[in-house]
């Protein structure tokens, strides 16, 4: 029951970590785009907001995906080894996850720019910021990242 408590201490700190955070990893995210003469608008703040809440819970998730993984496998140990290999797996795939977003985004943006008619003023070149979910896709990384975790360590008994 202590180390329940500990990881869910540990998640509501991630959290608040993850809502600091938002502003540097959009910033990097959108740098890695490559957006070109287009624009990338916002209709509204609730798209924002949304996004801002979203990260700050995918970043929060990682320790409840640990509790998770630790319940289902019925682990009642503390294994630092297992923990840091499990984190890690999760971490990798939710960078991994977001990379594959940013690169099928650029696929989007590099198609729409080889349009004949792009050059044109026939399409307005505009992206809406609620249309790219980094933070989504950041969280169906860390899920998929637990999931597989969990397979390791229960199939290489870590």
């Amino acid at each position: 029951m202590k180390r329940n408590t500990k990881l869910i201490l540990l998640a509501f700190i991630s959290g608040i970590v993850g809502f600091l955070l938002h502003k540097p990893f959009m910033t990097l995210s959108i740098s890695l785009l490559n957006i070109g003469n287009n624009h990338l608008t916002t209709l509204s703040t609730n798209e924002l907001l949304y996004e801002h809440i979203i990260f700050s819970l995918s970043i929060g998730l990682i320790p409840i995906l640990l509790l998770i993984k630790d319940r289902i496998l019925l682990e009642d140990s503390f294994s630092l080894k297992k923990d840091l290999v499990s984190s890690a797996i999760i971490l990798v795939s939710g960078l991994i996850v977001w990379q594959l977003r940013i690169f099928q985004l650029n696929q989007e943006i590099y198609e729409i720019a080889s349009n004949p008619l792009s050059e044109n003023a026939i399409i307005n070149n505009t992206f809406l910021f609620s249309n790219l979910r980094f933070s989504l896709y950041l969280i169906f990384g860390f899920v998929i990242g637990g999931v597989v975790s969990g397979i390791l360590t229960k199939q290489l008994k870590i």
